[in-house]
């Protein structure tokens, strides 16, 4: 059982989502349901990775720069695999209001993975600024803190909207 264990790798492992498998593909509207699921596991992640490489940049600080750089990869990983499950749930026959969730679904991850990509340019904005030493006034410092502020508040009104369907966030916004 060991070797075969060893010799046949769970594919569930190698995949860095949790909430998609194709067997839901047989069930359109679950599918759709754990792929939004997922895409709020990548905004969660995303928004995390933002805020790690915000706070390396106020703190002057690379120690979390390992993290961040796992997590991107992780990030386009999950990217990839969701798209791809998308284009999966397309190809099925779906209602006019399930092929709008999978164009909202798209956008959403895309601008999500936005978020990885931003994070990825702190980091090496905070490396830059490490080896030219350059220094910053309280000014800039406190509009990045204002900047994570309103993204995570953001963040927060977009998982309310997926999970409770609650439009009044847009207004809030």
């Amino acid at each position: 059982v060991k070797v075969s264990q060893l010799l046949v790798r769970d594919k569930k492992k190698d995949r860095k989502t949790t909430f998609i498998d194709d067997r839901f593909l047989k069930t359109p509207s679950i599918a759709l349901a754990q792929a939004g699921k997922e895409t709020l596991r990548l905004g969660q992640i995303s928004m995390q990775t933002l805020s790690l490489s915000i706070d390396a940049f106020l703190t002057k600080s690379l120690d979390s720069e390992e993290e961040i750089n796992k997590n991107i990869a992780d990030l386009e990983e999950m990217n990839r695999e969701l798209l791809a499950y998308l284009v999966k749930i397309a190809a099925l026959e779906l209602s006019d209001s399930d092929e709008m969730r999978v164009s909202k679904l798209h956008e959403t991850i895309s601008d999500f993975y936005r978020e990885a990509e931003i994070a990825d340019n702190m980091i090496k904005y905070t490396k830059s600024a490490q080896e030219q030493q350059l220094k910053f006034s309280d000014s800039v410092y406190n509009q990045i803190k204002l900047l994570d502020e309103k993204l995570n508040a953001q963040f927060n009104n977009v998982v309310d909207l997926f999970e409770n369907s609650n439009k009044e966030v847009i207004v809030a916004v």
